[in-house]
């Protein structure tokens, strides 16, 4: 990963990134287990509980069906909107930049952009020839006829 980070900035820090979402997600969810599993009232009791509970916070949907019940899992809480949101932000950025971003190039190094335009300009070169060629077939047609 330190390799990655050193080579390519952006795509480096994309995966320090997931990496971190993974990390936080696992760590904050198994810290409220440990706080919540044996509370009165606590409907964080399984890891898998733990896990979606972490996931709802870090990605803002809020549904509310897992929640801690303890002060030290709303402490873990805190942590997890604050961190969670962050990353799970940042994350989102980079995808939002990697499908809008008009700086991007195809393999070859040619921009998106140019190619379409040199397309254009070949379409219509095309078609000037079509459309030249379509007008000298009612000539041929009648050379040919004669020359049967």
């Amino acid at each position: 990963m330190l390799g990655e980070l050193r080579q390519g900035l952006a795509s480096g820090t994309l995966y320090f990134v997931v990496f971190n979402g993974l990390f936080v997600l696992e760590f904050v969810g198994l810290l409220a287990l440990h706080f919540e599993e044996d509370a009165s009232g606590a409907n964080i009791t399984t890891a898998s509980d733990a896990l979606w509970w972490g996931y709802v916070p870090a990605t803002t949907v809020g549904y509310g069906d897992q929640f801690p019940v303890t002060a030290g899992g709303r402490i873990v809480g805190l942590v997890m909107l604050t961190v969670g949101v962050a990353l799970f932000a940042t994350f989102s950025g980079f995808l939002a930049n990697a499908f809008l971003s008009s700086k991007q190039r195809r393999p070859g190094g040619r921009e998106p952009a140019g190619d379409l335009a040199e397309l254009i300009r070949e379409v219509e070169r095309l078609n000037a020839e079509l459309q030249a060629a379509l007008g000298r077939l009612p000539a041929r047609v009648g050379e040919l006829e004669q020359a049967t």
